[in-house]
């Protein structure tokens, strides 16, 4: 959209600057009026100046918003996929397990746990070695109980019974987008040893559960072993109390919470990875903001003789830097409403996508910084370049 602003830019900006005039007509001052001429006359110029500005503010609102909205829907997720009482995050031994098991008020309890591996979703360059090493990704699995009853990944195709017989495996929808069909071989790599399963289910809540589902028998197969990360979970009887039973959990020296304590963890965990991204999206829009200052530097530079003419022809100083200052405002709104025009939409997609609502998630602070930025950067530059460039010699 920023493209399409950018190649209709100059026609809406003339359009705009001519219907400013008709409504102010002649009654307005010279300088305003000079400048509102100027941005009819010469609206390729201008919006070569506020594209810059406006990519600025689109692309800092929508990943910081696509951040915030990644986060919520990550929680939702996990409030939603587990189906347990308490959670015992990780790690929880064998010994451990059995001895929450065995504790009053427990009516059932299952480990699951995160196995680090290597997938590999693509066979076209399977005989082709050189190639072959980058079609495999670092990724996980998740190995969950045997007919996944501690577990809901909201199945969309298939049925997660397949995965006790230890060949099959359920791949998020997110891991393939439309690439991944029920019977389609995925190849695991665990310690240098391959595996090939065989998809038994789709499922939608991968923000949760990861891109991969094995059985207890699968991870065998694969020669898993007892290594990865180990959450235990817990299902309290219908007539025990909840909080009496963590309480007993914790007696043990195991940390117990309720499911949606353990999806605020979750949720921690993942702002904190999203703010490494937050961390590069700065180093990127600092330099966005010193190609949109250098290019409003060069653009009024250019017009130097132009200044000078309106002097000689009459105008005051503090006339032309006013003359100046009016069309920066007039560049600086435009490219708030153009950058906000092609965010807003961006984030109602991610908000469909992730939260299953057309909303957009607007982090308040992040746009308030930029529409901070982008306003200071289109007004100050171009005035504090006029000032120097009409400096009497």
């Amino acid at each position: 959209m920023v493209i399409a602003a950018a190649l209709a830019g100059p026609l809406l900006l003339a359009s705009t600057a001519r219907r400013m005039l008709d409504v102010v007509g002649g009654g307005t001052r010279a300088m305003t009026t000079l400048a509102l001429l100027n941005a009819r006359g010469y609206s390729r110029r201008m919006t070569g100046a506020i594209v810059p500005l406006a990519l600025l503010l689109a692309v800092g609102t929508v990943q910081s918003g696509a951040s915030n909205a990644l986060v919520e829907a990550t929680g939702r997720h996990v409030r939603e996929s587990v189906v347990a009482d308490l959670v015992v995050p990780g790690p929880a031994s064998d010994r451990e397990a059995a001895a929450v098991a065995g504790l009053p008020g427990v009516a059932s309890t299952a480990v699951v746990r995160t196995v680090p591996a290597k997938v590999r979703l693509d066979e076209d360059y399977a005989d082709l070695p050189v190639l072959d090493t980058w079609s495999w990704e670092t990724s996980s699995l998740l190995v969950v109980p045997d007919g996944g009853g501690f577990v809901d990944p909201e199945v969309v195709a298939g049925s997660l019974a397949a995965l006790a017989d230890g060949h099959a495996i359920a791949v998020s929808r997110d891991a393939a987008p439309g690439m991944t069909r029920i019977g389609d071989p995925v190849d695991v790599r665990l310690g240098g040893t391959e595996t090939r399963f065989v998809v038994a289910a789709i499922y939608e809540r991968g923000l949760a559960l990861g891109d991969y589902l094995i059985g207890a028998a699968g991870a065998d197969r694969a020669g898993a072993g007892p290594v990865g990360g180990r959450t235990l979970l817990v299902r309290v009887a219908d007539d025990a109390d909840v909080a009496s039973v963590r309480t007993a959990i914790r007696a043990t020296g195991l940390t117990a919470t309720d499911v949606d304590g353990y999806a605020r963890g979750v949720q921690d965990g993942a702002a904190r990875q999203q703010n490494l991204s937050t961390a590069l999206l700065l180093a990127l829009l600092a330099l966005v903001l010193v190609m949109a200052a250098n290019t409003l530097v060069i653009t009024t530079r250019s017009r130097r003789s132009e200044l000078a003419r309106l002097q000689r022809a009459g105008a005051t100083r503090a006339q032309v830097l006013k003359m100046i200052l009016t069309e920066s405002m007039i560049a600086t709104a435009t490219a708030l409403l153009v950058g906000l025009a092609c965010a807003l939409p961006a984030l109602a997609g991610v908000g469909q996508g992730l939260l299953g609502a057309p909303v957009p998630d607007v982090d308040l602070g992040v746009l308030g910084a930029l529409t901070g930025t982008v306003a200071l950067a289109g007004v100050a530059v171009p005035l504090l370049t006029a000032v120097g460039a009409t400096r009497p010699r």
